[in-house]
């Protein structure tokens, strides 16, 4: 396996169905080879359903209760195969070769461990940010965990 995609995912099954579609639209197994692996804190079977329904190949692992974003990607990463590991929110839409710019940058620069959106920017591609602006509503958590109505 080359690139393992882990979504940790917490009941935002619309973002999710997104996020997956974008991922079906613009990773071709062609170009190199991959898996999907999708994390559901506090799975509801509703998610399991559509997950294994319109995107059978993604693998599926719900967990019982909420046991937060690291444990999530932990858990993901234990499951995983790949050479390299991309760790998506469900609220990230992949657009058309922005994989393979990442695997591309990623092989010319074997000293660099961990790519983020800003460098992708540099990169001179454009991510398309959603949900970035804190409102207090989910997913738009408030960024501030030292005001505590926001803890």
């Amino acid at each position: 396996m080359f690139i393992s995609i882990i979504i940790v995912h917490y009941k935002t099954p619309e973002l999710l169905k997104l996020c997956l579609k974008s991922i079906k639209d613009n990773v071709s197994a062609d170009d190199f080879e991959f898996e999907t692996l999708v994390v559901d804190s506090e799975a509801q079977t509703e998610t399991e359903e559509v997950v294994k329904e319109k995107f059978p190949w993604a693998k599926y692992f719900p967990v019982v209760k909420n046991v937060g974003y690291a444990t999530g990607v932990n858990y993901g990463i234990s499951k995983t195969n790949g050479k390299y590991i991309l760790i998506l929110n469900p609220d990230i839409i992949l657009t058309q070769n922005s994989v393979q710019e990442v695997i591309n940058y990623m092989k010319a620069n074997p000293d660099v461990g961990l790519v983020g959106p800003k460098l992708l920017k540099k990169l001179g591609l454009n991510p398309i940010e959603i949900f970035c602006e804190p409102d207090g509503t989910f997913p738009n958590h408030h960024q501030d965990p030292t005001i505590p109505k926001y803890m």
